[in-house]
């Protein structure tokens, strides 16, 4: 069954676990830079930056195209 963009839009064709995912794309990587600030001094740009790129590479392995 195909659904419409219209009904992509409005939620109808996504599942819990996309939904899930899609949040947690929005969510996640602020969260994790929000623990990573107090280590900025410590830690190097590039570290910092394959943790965010792990967060990543996470949720988009959990969720479908749209997280």
């Amino acid at each position: 069954m195909n659904s419409t963009p219209a009904e992509l839009a409005a939620g109808s064709g996504r599942t819990v676990r996309d939904r899930a995912a899609l949040a947690a794309g929005l969510v996640a990587p602020f969260l994790v830079s929000l623990v990573l600030v107090p280590f900025r001094s410590d830690l190097s740009h590039t570290n910092a930056a394959l943790v965010l790129v792990v967060v990543v590479v996470a949720v988009a392995a959990l969720g479908s195209r749209l997280a």
